[in-house]
């Protein structure tokens, strides 16, 4: 396979403008794509760019690997879902918070996960009075959530999914956003399922955060060709405004652990970030600690 087969440059993915600064170059740390795609080109070893629309401020990759190859990708497996490991809730703590922040906006009704993997967020939310749904490419995720937990969920991108229009009180999106090429289709379908007034939840990186900003080229949302899209609060709620979502609520999150942990994570990036430039090496890759953002939207 040639590798103009594989990787395509793109424009701004909110936007569309091609008006755009390069801001780092990357060598990705993680070419599991690459490899679960049997694909043995010189494209493990390519590099790509992250750059920021001059029009919308958004941060997208660019060459990408392209959307029928990704997609081939997500239904027969991915780094995060690999039949080797034994599935387990590493989030169980965050699954509270993040029911927690669900019930004060509705007690009940109709919840659709879009990437809902193994099903722990979502069975969470069926023990706890909630209609769950889910929808997941993975078919070895899919059969756990589907088996395990006996989940109403469907082995199907979102634009294979068909639900009724109207259909669901909340659809939440976590860690999901920063994979969607198509985004503006991906949101107004999303539009079309929910009801007047139902709301959007989205989890995602945040490329303002501090910890993004320390790392640099070096941040752990770099790592892997399936992030192609990095949000601030700015670029995100550009995006939303632009297709009908009203009343963009921001909280600033971390992807998991504690207050203590993350804060240790940042000590020990500010430190690597000190012997970077002393030594002149590179020292501030690490974990994600206070980099996420949680946005909750409604439909207009």
């Amino acid at each position: 396979m040639m590798l103009s087969d594989i990787l395509t440059d793109k424009d701004c993915f909110v936007c569309g403008s091609n008006l755009k600064t390069k801001v780092f170059e990357l060598s990705h740390s993680n070419s599991n794509v690459f490899k679960m795609l049997d694909i043995h080109t010189d494209a493990h070893n390519q590099k790509s760019n992250v750059y920021q629309c001059k029009k919308c401020g958004h941060h997208y990759l660019s060459p990408v690997i392209n959307s029928i190859l990704m997609d081939k990708y997500y239904k027969a497996a991915s780094e995060y879902y690999r039949k080797d490991v034994c599935p387990q809730n590493h989030l169980q703590n965050e699954h509270k918070s993040i029911l927690k922040k669900i019930r004060a906006i509705r007690t009940s009704g109709k919840i659709l996960e879009i990437g809902c993997g193994y099903g722990f967020l979502l069975d969470t939310l069926n023990k706890n009075g909630y209609e769950a749904f889910g929808i997941e490419p993975s078919a070895h995720a899919f059969e756990f959530a589907k088996n395990r937990h006996g989940l109403d969920v469907r082995n199907v991108l979102l634009e294979e999914a068909k639900y009724p229009e109207d259909f669901f009180d909340i659809v939440i999106l976590f860690d999901v956003l920063e994979h969607i090429e198509d985004v503006n289709i991906f949101l107004c379908t999303i539009k079309k399922y929910l009801k007047k007034g139902g709301h959007l939840l989205i989890g995602t990186g945040d490329i303002d955060s501090f910890n993004a900003r320390l790392s640099r080229n070096s941040w752990d949302y770099f790592s892997s060709w399936e992030h192609i899209s990095f949000f601030s609060g700015k670029s995100i709620k550009y995006l939303l405004r632009q297709n009908g979502f009203r009343d963009v609520r921001i909280q600033r999150v971390s992807y998991k652990g504690s207050f203590f942990t993350n804060t240790k994570i940042i000590f020990a990036k500010i430190i690597k970030a000190i012997l970077s430039r002393l030594l002149k090496k590179e020292y501030t890759r690490g974990a994600l600690a206070f980099d996420h953002m949680l946005v909750v939207v409604t439909k207009g």
